[in-house]
């Protein structure tokens, strides 16, 4: 069927009643039915009206015609024919075809022979499989074409309707699966990094696969523009696909092989947001870490700055003879000049006794002075916290990530987008397709 034309044999089971043929069977020894050569006797003029060949009358003469003694003959010409037929490939190869086989009376019309179906089922019990195409059902129904030179009149005939559905397995296993599968590698192409010169060679492998395909369907698939293919729309949309995807590569390879010192425009900076988000987190956590040495060497100078003005602010911790211990309690007293040499001062005896009665009130006020700077270190830590954040906060804000965008970040995010767009095209055109094809 691949040209519209549908080629058939079998043969026909003709019957009619001849007045002249007929005999009395006991003035001929008791004789009921003979054969005789088709040219021996009359024949209806039926012909094959949508032949796709020349019009030749059916039977030849090698084929006998029973005659019985009522007059009545039955003839059953073999025939081979090739008729056309107007195939609907919109559903290609799921499709179904219905193909008809007209005889007519060429000459003869309805006011001298009317020929009718003898039944309206057609036998298949001596059908022989076909390896592409498989009958549903074949029909017989009555046909008429009004006369050409006897107006008002019209020739006679019988219309046999042949449903057909074309057997899918070799073409699921031979197309449909082999062009899915390509459509997946279609849009793989993206997933490769834009440095990877095979990148470009898969999508023109890719592209010339869906054009070795197309070709071999359009050699296969009749050539009709009554109806169109859905398997053809499909490739030729996957192709355009391989085709946009090759031009796509060869923009983003253009763009990761760009001058560094260019810098990226503005309307591509819009694709690469997500980037900038992973680039600026990533800046941030490096940013802190950079400069945490830094923060704590300024705070260590802050502390002891801090100290300072604390040692200021409170005279005694500021004496030369003596100093408060950094875990608040109270230590001895030592001189600065002994305490170099490695020596000790203890106080005398009477200079401790003179000093007994005045020494439960002195430890009352320097527990009082404990306390004050204890709430003074407390103020010093808050302040120190204070400063690291805003120093961090300002190390943040200084970062300039847009100028750490580089065109291979661009390339990877043109990449990343055209993935699932082409993902998403294919993916939807792919069912819509199994869609369509599943209807009946």
């Amino acid at each position: 069927m691949k040209n519209q034309v549908l080629t058939t044999s079998g043969w026909l089971n003709v019957n009619w009643e001849d007045e002249f043929l007929r005999w009395n069977k006991s003035d001929y020894g008791g004789v009921e039915e003979i054969t005789v050569s088709q040219s021996a006797v009359w024949l209806p003029d039926i012909l094959v009206e949508n032949t796709a060949q020349n019009f030749a009358e059916i039977g030849s003469d090698s084929i006998l015609v029973s005659i019985k003694d009522d007059g009545h003959l039955s003839w059953e010409p073999g025939i081979l024919t090739k008729t056309i037929c107007e195939v609907n490939i919109g559903k290609y190869p799921f499709d179904y075809q219905k193909c008809e086989i007209k005889f007519l009376t060429w000459m003869h019309t309805n006011k001298t022979l009317d020929v009718q179906p003898g039944s309206e089922l057609v036998s298949l019990d001596a059908c022989i499989p076909n390896g592409e195409w498989d009958i549903k059902s074949a029909v017989a129904r009555p046909y008429f074409y009004p006369s050409t030179y006897k107006i008002g009149t019209a020739h006679t005939g019988v219309k046999f309707v042949i449903e057909l559905m074309r057997k899918r397995t070799f073409y699921v296993l031979n197309t449909i699966v082999p062009v899915v599968m390509l459509s997946l590698l279609n849009v793989l192409v993206f997933l490769l990094p834009a440095s990877s010169g095979e990148k470009m060679a898969l999508a023109v492998t890719v592209l010339l696969s869906f054009t070795v395909y197309l070709s071999i369907i359009s050699e296969v698939m009749p050539k009709t523009s009554e109806s169109i293919s859905i398997l053809a729309v499909y490739l030729t949309s996957l192709l355009s696909l391989s085709t946009m995807s090759v031009l796509s590569s060869g923009v983003v390879m253009n763009m990761i092989h760009q001058d560094t010192d260019k810098p990226v425009p503005r309307f591509l900076r819009c694709l690469v947001c997500c980037r900038r988000r992973q680039i600026r987190r990533q800046l941030r956590k490096g940013s802190f870490r950079k400069n945490l040495p830094r923060l704590r060497s300024g705070s260590t100078r802050n502390d002891r700055r801090y100290s300072s003005l604390q040692a200021e602010g409170h005279p005694e911790g500021s004496n030369a003879n003596s100093y408060w211990s950094s875990n608040g309690e109270a230590g001895r007293r030592r001189h600065p000049g002994n305490e170099a040499e490695g020596m000790r001062v203890f106080p005398s005896e009477s200079h401790t006794k003179n000093n007994s009665d005045g020494l439960e009130g002195s430890l009352d006020t320097r527990v009082d002075e404990r306390a004050r700077d204890d709430i003074e270190l407390s103020r010093g830590a808050a302040e120190r916290a204070s400063f690291l954040e805003r120093r961090k906060s300002e190390d943040e804000d200084s970062i300039d990530d847009w100028s750490l965008i580089t065109w291979t970040d661009v390339g990877s995010a043109v990449d990343t987008l055209l993935f699932w767009v082409f993902l998403g095209i294919t993916v939807t055109s792919t069912t819509i397709v199994l869609v369509l094809f599943s209807l009946h």
